[in-house]
């Protein structure tokens, strides 16, 4: 059951989410990892997460160097289900604003 929901999680964020955003599963787990543009603060989004009615695990909480901070841990072994589904529209809804918010690279040489 826990591989079905992960699945049905993956490809609800898949289809969710910008392409910049790299998804991975770990084999054998039940997470799912998500990483962003490297200046996006996956505590920032575990914030607006909470203030949202769900819960989230920024990467810096599974490095003891706080590396990571770019990346999020999701839990997928919850059954699939339409609350699930509205979390993870939610939750796309707020990484689409943190990375909007991401001022674009200058490219540009001095």
């Amino acid at each position: 059951m826990a591989q079905d929901s992960l699945r049905s999680s993956s490809a609800a964020l898949l289809r969710l989410l910008p392409g910049e955003v790299s998804i991975s599963s770990p084999d054998g787990g039940y997470f799912l990892w998500l990483e962003f543009d490297p200046r996006l603060d996956s505590r920032s989004l575990h914030a607006r997460a909470l203030a949202s009615g769900f819960s989230l695990a920024p990467g810096a909480l599974f490095s003891s160097k706080g590396l990571h901070n770019h990346c999020l841990r999701l839990n997928s072994s919850h059954p699939w289900s339409e609350q699930l589904e509205g979390a993870l529209t939610r939750l796309a809804e707020l990484i689409h604003q943190l990375l909007d918010a991401i001022p674009p690279k200058n490219n540009k040489a001095p």
